[in-house]
This record gives C-alpha cells, sequence and structure tokens, in this order.
C-alpha cells in the first residue's frame, strides 16, 4: 500500500498547470499501514490540485510531525480531520493545534483524536484553541488519556466555544471535579 502513495503523488504532481485541478474533497486512507510524515504523502495533501474537505487518517503510523503538520495546514477547506489511533502523543496535538490553526478557522468542524495518548497536555493545548475557534462542532477523544487536569481544562474550553456540541470523552480518568466541570458546562451552555 506505501507503493500507492507514491504513484500517486506522482501522477499529482505530473498534472500539467494548465490542466484542470483534481477535485479531491474525500480522502481516506484508514489502517494501510502508512507513515504519514513522509514527503511523498505530504505533497499529494500540499497540491494545489486538491480541495480537502474530509481527511481520515486512521490507524496510520504518525512519522515526521513537522511533515504531515505542514501538509495538513495545506488543507485550508479541511471540514474533518480523523486520525484516531495513530500513536499521538502530547506534543503532536499541540503542533496538530497550531497546524489546523483551530482558533481562525472557519472550515473545521469535526476533529476526531481518539485512542490517542493526547493526555493532560493536548487537552490544555486544545482547549486553549476552542476558546476562539468559532467552527469546531465536534471533538472526539475516547480513550486519550486525559486525567482530570486536562479534562478541567476541557470544560473551560468548551465554555467560550459556541458551536461545540460535542465531546467524546468515554474511557478517559478524568475524576469527579473534572466531570462536574464538564457536566457544569454542559448546563450552561446555549447548545
Amino acid at each position: 500500500m506505501i507503493r500507492f502513495i507514491d504513484d500517486f503523488a506522482t501522477a499529482i504532481n505530473g498534472i500539467p498547470a494548465e490542466a484542470k485541478p483534481v477535485a479531491l474533497r474525500h480522502l481516506e486512507l484508514i489502517n494501510l499501514s502508512l507513515t504519514l510524515g513522509r514527503a511523498p504523502f505530504a505533497a499529494i495533501l500540499m497540491s494545489s490540485a486538491l480541495s480537502l474537505t474530509h481527511l481520515d487518517l486512521s490507524s496510520n503510523a504518525i512519522g515526521d510531525i513537522a511533515i504531515l503538520t505542514s501538509a495538513i495546514s495545506a488543507c485550508r477547506e479541511l471540514a474533518t480531520l480523523s486520525m484516531k489511533h495513530c500513536g499521538l502523543l502530547p506534543g503532536h496535538i499541540a503542533r496538530l493545534v497550531v497546524a489546523l490553526d483551530i482558533a481562525g478557522s472557519d472550515a473545521l468542524e469535526e476533529l476526531h483524536l481518539d485512542y490517542n495518548n493526547v493526555g493532560d497536555g493536548g487537552a490544555i493545548a486544545l482547549s486553549q484553541a476552542l476558546r476562539s475557534g468559532p467552527s469546531v462542532c465536534v471533538l472526539s477523544l475516547r480513550q486519550a488519556g486525559i486525567l482530570q487536569r486536562g479534562g478541567l481544562a476541557l470544560a473551560e474550553g468548551w465554555r467560550f466555544a459556541p458551536n461545540l456540541a460535542r465531546m467524546g470523552l468515554t474511557d478517559n480518568l478524568l475524576g469527579d471535579s473534572a466531570v462536574q466541570a464538564l457536566l457544569n458546562t454542559v448546563a450552561c451552555s446555549r447548545v
């Protein structure tokens, strides 16, 4: 399957500039044993011929996070990103938040990071972005290693996220005070 990425990148790069661009809107590369932070993969996402709105990279390896995040940041129309079970760590989440420009994006509506080690550090980075992220409606963080500090941060960030209607936090060890803070946020929410 890795050969597919190389061939696809070559095909995209081989399209003459005067040719009509490819309008690839939805791309699913799930469980393909890909290393996402590779130059050929980045070439696919960064190609001006692509206008991705939905990208699912679940169950693949991250590789070089700098290559991956620069490629994702090129997808300016991205409405849904799913990176479940990709081996993400808190530092990866912080870089991903910057690449997605959650605080300034008008497009991003759904972010699925389930089954990664988001941890409290990643939850805090997401919370800070949510405070001014006007478009995010769904944030899924199931079994993401989030503890009480991260849960409290997410509850605080959610208070300032006007469109966030659903947050999945199943199978995290949030603790009573974080759960109560999340419930209070939901109770006070306009959603």
